[in-house]
């Protein structure tokens, strides 16, 4: 797997962060709560593996 690039590395690290609150928010939350862009965080998802923002954070949870 390929190192993180810098706005992938934030949604990453706000995820962990804030792993309870994100299981509520949106992508758009998601993108504004890290200052990054919608399709930033769909790319994140995308590139752990996972086809939904909501099962990548449901498999996150579950760890």
């Amino acid at each position: 797997m390929e190192p993180l690039s810098k706005k992938l590395r934030q949604v990453a690290d706000y995820i962990l962060d804030n792993a309870q609150d994100v299981q509520f928010q949106t992508i758009t939350d998601l993108a504004r709560n890290t200052q990054t862009s919608e399709a930033t965080v769909v790319r994140l998802c995308r590139d752990m593996g996972y086809k939904a923002i909501p099962i990548f954070v449901w498999r996150l949870l579950s760890i």
